[in-house]
């Protein structure tokens, strides 16, 4: 999933160490079951990487998936 400069979302983001360090799926409190991946290296509040990844990952046949972002 290469970003190109053209399309680099904006915000607090360590683009030379970023990486997905976890993809689960999870089941909360109510039973309702989904999907989330752990993004490193990017400011929690990054919003257009969220969607970025969200939008890649739907193209790609993985829709509705979580994207969570840490330092």
């Amino acid at each position: 999933m290469a970003i190109t400069e053209l399309h680099r979302p904006a915000g607090a983001i360590n683009w030379a160490d970023l990486s997905c360090t976890r993809a689960e799926r999870y089941q909360d409190d109510s039973g309702e079951i989904g999907y989330r991946v752990l993004i490193e290296e990017a400011d929690p509040g990054a919003t257009e990487l969220h969607a970025y990844i969200a939008g890649r990952l739907a193209e790609m046949g993985c829709p509705d998936v979580e994207v969570v972002t840490e330092w």
